[in-house]
């Protein structure tokens, strides 16, 4: 779609599209973001969102955010891998000037040996005196990693969940049913999630609806009431040579 972007759009788009090309190639050390480096990957894409934790020694920050991650195939492991790393590492290194002129904290890497590939990650560095600060800025929710093993690569907000991610073997289908597009809720993490930020949760209802502390206490723990009554939820697209399938499951706790 990228590639064929003038045959399926409008002229704005395109002009748009355009744009961004030359400013992703400029990121992505002068490779083509269509053919260099989405070119690079299988078509199939899993997104994962996680509930994280945070180490004692390090900051938590006030608002905790799930982990994301981004994992896709290689088409060609050995050349992408050592491709994606370099840029990765650059992409950083832009990043933290760009941060140093805004006053944001800056990048520090960390470099690790996984069973059949490596780990790049770079974390936020605290200011001194604040390395177990527990109500620290939204920065610190993000320690950008690439991971690669075997032919998978891992773009992720967290160590912990790239190295999950490469280390979980991929499924494999039965040759005839192809899945399209597949997504699984687990409710039970969503209200982990959310119980994290109960208090910023609550005081964005009053300020927000005009509630009182108590209304908002109880519309909050509503939702995650409701929550707790679920235990996944799963759809599924699928194809076979004749039909087109969608199935959605709701699963609730015992």
């Amino acid at each position: 779609m990228w590639l064929r972007a003038g045959d399926l759009f409008d002229e704005k788009t395109n002009d748009q599209l355009a744009q961004a090309d030359g400013t992703l190639s400029t990121l992505f050390s002068g490779k083509g973001f269509g053919e260099d480096i989405l070119g690079a990957l299988e078509p199939q894409l899993q997104l994962v969102a996680s509930r994280q934790s945070f180490s004692e020694d390090r900051p938590t920050p006030a608002i905790q955010l799930p982990a994301f991650a981004l994992k896709a195939t290689m088409k060609d492991p050995a050349t992408t891998a050592q491709d994606m790393r370099r840029i990765f590492q650059s992409l950083v290194g832009f990043a933290n000037v760009v941060g140093a002129q805004n006053g944001q904290p800056q990048l520090e890497f960390d470099f690790q040996d996984l069973a059949d590939g490596k780990l790049v990650a770079a974390y936020f560095v605290p200011e001194f005196g604040q390395e177990r600060n527990r109500q620290a800025v939204i920065n610190y929710n993000f320690a950008p990693t690439l991971a690669t093993s075997s032919d998978n690569l891992v773009l992720a907000t967290s160590p912990t969940l790239a190295k999950q991610l490469v280390e979980t073997a991929a499924a494999t289908g039965d040759g005839e049913v192809v899945v399209n597009t597949s997504i699984e809720l687990a409710a039970r993490e969503i209200a982990l999630a959310l119980s994290d930020n109960q208090e910023h949760l609550i005081a964005q209802n009053m300020l927000k609806e005009g509630h009182s502390r108590e209304e908002a206490e109880l519309q909050v723990k509503t939702l995650l009431g409701i929550l707790e009554l679920m235990q996944s939820l799963n759809a599924e697209l699928t194809t076979t040579s004749d039909a087109l399938s969608l199935s959605i499951r709701l699963t609730l706790s015992p």
